[in-house]
């Protein structure tokens, strides 16, 4: 398995983790009533769109370059 690979299975990975967390912190009714909770919820939103950036980035860079 290439180094590649290996980035872009770790980089869907934090993003369904943390899409996960928004989430679940932004729909629980216990923990939505917090404001850390639902603010780290927010953080996490933008980390997954910051993610997603990336992720495009980081594929069509490796698709100009050969083995």
């Amino acid at each position: 398995m290439s180094l590649r690979i290996v980035h872009i299975f770790f980089i869907v990975c934090a993003l369904v983790l943390s899409i996960g967390y928004a989430v679940w912190s932004l729909q629980t009714p216990g923990v939505k009533d917090q404001p850390l909770h639902s603010g780290l919820g927010w953080l996490s939103l933008a980390v997954a769109v910051a993610l997603v950036v990336y992720l495009k980035w980081f594929v069509s860079k490796q698709k100009g370059l050969t083995r």
